[in-house]
């Protein structure tokens, strides 16, 4: 098993401090339950964005001008203790979009790109997301056991998972 390294914790500490920036609103868990290799959980993510997005903001959804009205998130794969995949996403969804819906489709929308596949969204008792919630989830999000180490001792990015609408401003 592989351990944290100085190198690790660095990288880990940087991704942290980036995605930490960003005022995430939701905390969501696509649950596959099945094992499937991780380019395949890649495309099924890709493709589940694609749906959401085109069903809150409408079929232009991929034009320029709509940019600012589609989701973001970021997050990790991982596997639970029965081999089967998991991702943990951290979400912002537009101020405009009504939450019901948006899980609604979240859910329905996943559902039709993996049989039997579920979404989690993890709800806090003030019903939105302050600083503390937010660097905690991107803290969970990419703790070990979610974002491990390869053979140098530096993070394993294959299990990382970012939308195609996102800017990092570093």
């Amino acid at each position: 098993m592989r351990r944290e390294t100085i190198k690790s914790a660095i990288q880990r500490q940087l991704i942290r401090s980036d995605f930490g920036r960003i005022r995430w609103n939701n905390f969501i868990t696509l649950m596959f339950h099945k094992s499937i290799q991780l380019e395949q959980a890649e495309d099924l993510i890709d493709r589940w964005d694609w749906k959401v997005n085109r069903a809150m903001v409408g079929p232009r959804f991929t034009k320029g001008k709509n940019r600012n009205r589609r989701q973001v998130f970021f997050g990790c794969c991982g596997k639970d203790t029965s081999g089967n995949l998991h991702t943990h996403l951290n979400v912002k969804i537009p101020t405009d979009w009504i939450q019901e819906r948006f899980e609604d489709c979240s859910r329905s929308s996943f559902r039709q790109l993996v049989d039997n596949g579920t979404v989690h969204f993890s709800k806090n008792d003030k019903g939105y997301f302050d600083g503390t919630d937010n660097q905690g989830t991107v803290n969970y999000t990419t703790k070990f056991g979610h974002l491990g180490t390869d053979e140098r001792g530096a993070i394993d990015t294959s299990s990382i998972v970012i939308s195609r609408n996102i800017e990092i401003v570093l």
